[in-house]
């Protein structure tokens, strides 16, 4: 059985380079496949509430949460938990903002 769609857990990166280019970035943390859930009893047969219905499931649920900002890291705990993989990705450069987000989108 194939997936319908993807929730991913990504970091939004803004940063300056080493040539003072501001850049952006997402690093993905984690990707879940989702299905639709549909019991054709309670769906009429109707496009439009299939398409409702798959609209809903594609609507974003996790709020955006910042980071790291002004210099500043929200907590030494989450600073701990993205330093790294954040360094890797972006080498030297400078780190501007840093946003976790979800996006969702259809396979």
């Amino acid at each position: 059985m194939g997936v319908d769609y993807y929730i991913v857990k990504q970091l939004h990166v803004e940063y300056l380079d080493d040539d003072d280019m501001e850049r952006n970035i997402n690093i993905e943390l984690d990707r879940e496949c989702a299905y639709f859930y549909n019991d054709m009893d309670s769906v009429d047969s109707d496009d439009t509430d299939v398409e409702s219905f798959s609209s809903k499931c594609l609507e974003v649920t996790y709020k955006p949460r910042i980071l790291f900002q002004n210099g500043k890291w929200k907590s030494d705990n989450i600073q701990e938990k993205y330093s790294n993989n954040i360094t890797q990705e972006i080498g030297d450069g400078m780190l501007l903002k840093i946003i976790k987000k979800e996006v969702r989108y259809l396979r």
